[in-house]
């Protein structure tokens, strides 16, 4: 439309490490079809339980900018809000925060987001998470963004070698959330590699925590050190054999593995099936653990 050229640019806010911000990119690339008159930046918070920082800026040269808001999580009260804390300013700010997504200048709800809800003149999405369907386009040009901005110059594609993305770091302090069972993965890793007899490589933001977990059943288990998320991701694409644990990089391993051009053999926790089918719908070579 002739007057969206004259609006602002479209920020996509998210927040988290490189798998949510891969939520981010997917919006954008597709916001980008529907509009593409528009200009759109996206807005990476530092802030959340964890500091994260951007990993995408490679993507969007000069349209990716990081907000350094990180702070320690303070002890918050549960309970009613004290009266004297709801005076006029709290209700006028709740008023217009309701008026701007009534009319999608700015939207959050980004869970449920569809591009309907986007209009021409929209300012603000929130666009970290998705457990929508994602446009076939866009996870094509997201794979290919991932294999030409990463460091690795060379792998094995289609490689025989069973892959393990084995997420810990800080799950293994956080009193709310925690790490899969290292029982349900050899599980898995030994059936697996009993059956093709394959070197394992292990991928981890805890490598040495992970390996003592999973060398327990006596398998010949080799780190990957060094390597930060995009190159892992990278890697994780050359992969015939994956075992993904509870992570984003490891929904988005088996989402962008289902776009390869040889057959990836898949293993994810049950806990993750209901993202993957929001995401992607159902996949005939994943297998739930």
């Amino acid at each position: 439309m002739f007057l969206s050229k004259f609006l602002p640019k479209i920020e996509i806010h998210c927040w988290g490490g490189l798998g949510s911000q891969l939520y981010a990119v997917v919006l954008r690339l597709e916001l980008e079809a529907k509009y593409p008159s528009r200009k759109f930046i996206i807005v990476c918070h530092e802030n959340g339980v964890t500091r994260r920082t951007s990993e995408i800026s490679p993507f969007f040269p000069g349209s990716v900018i990081s907000v350094e808001d990180y702070a320690q999580t303070k002890h918050i009260e549960v309970g009613p809000r004290p009266a004297e804390a709801v005076n006029g300013k709290v209700i006028v700010r709740s008023l217009v925060v309701k008026f701007l997504k009534l009319f999608s200048i700015v939207l959050d709800g980004d869970r449920s987001l569809g591009l309907a809800k986007v209009r021409f003149w929209t300012l603000q999405v929130r666009g970290h998470y998705s457990e929508r369907r994602l446009n076939e386009s866009a996870l094509l040009q997201v794979r290919n963004m991932i294999i030409q901005s990463s460091q690795v110059q060379a792998f094995e594609s289609g490689s025989q070698n069973i892959f393990v993305h084995y997420r810990l770091g800080d799950l293994l302090a956080l009193q709310n959330k925690s790490p899969i069972s290292s029982d349900r993965i050899l599980g898995v890793l030994q059936d697996l590699h009993s059956r093709i007899g394959s070197r394992i490589c292990l991928f981890s933001d805890s490598p040495d925590t992970a390996h003592n977990l999973l060398t327990a059943g006596n398998l010949p288990v080799d780190i990957a050190r060094d390597i930060n998320a995009v190159d892992s991701l990278a890697i994780l694409l050359h992969a015939q054999y994956f075992i993904g644990t509870n992570s984003k990089i490891s929904i988005w391993a088996v989402i962008l593995n289902s776009k390869s051009s040889f057959r990836v053999e898949s293993y994810l926790p049950y806990e993750l099936q209901h993202h993957i089918i929001a995401n992607i719908g159902s996949l005939q070579n994943l297998k739930y653990y």
